[in-house]
């Protein structure tokens, strides 16, 4: 099994672009599962700290946080119904709100952008 010292070689200064996600709806939810290593090992995120940030496009302020459930392989984030419904819309009630999001990931000192607001491009549609 890996753990996030090989993912962080691989990771810099970011693993990757996650783009052209969008959610809509009160709840959400992702599940991330099968990342495995050259090997075909699954990375073991267990123990690790996992946040997935959605960041404003136009002001850059963070909008929400979304702690990670991390396991073997995988790790899954969301957010409530309570969390969504304090997002505003886009700037048409019918177009929806951009926005960048990232994850990083950290345990024992070691830090791990899998992806970043950099370059990954998030819409929450209209309800």
């Amino acid at each position: 099994m890996s753990d996030l010292t090989f993912l962080a070689r691989l990771a810099s200064p970011t693993l990757g672009k996650l783009d052209d996600h969008k959610a809509a709806g009160a709840t959400w939810e992702w599940v991330h599962h099968d990342l495995i290593d050259e090997d075909g090992e699954p990375f073991d995120f267990t123990g690790c700290t996992i946040t997935v940030e959605i960041s404003d496009t136009q002001t850059g302020a963070l909008i929400l946080a979304m702690p990670g459930t991390p396991g073997i392989g995988g790790f899954t984030h969301g957010a409530t119904a309570v969390q969504t419904a304090a997002l505003a819309p886009g700037v048409a009630l019918d177009e929806p709100r951009r926005c960048k999001w990232r994850c990083v990931i950290s345990r024992d000192g070691v830090t791990v952008k899998l992806w970043d607001r950099t370059v990954s491009d998030f819409l929450i549609d209209p309800a």
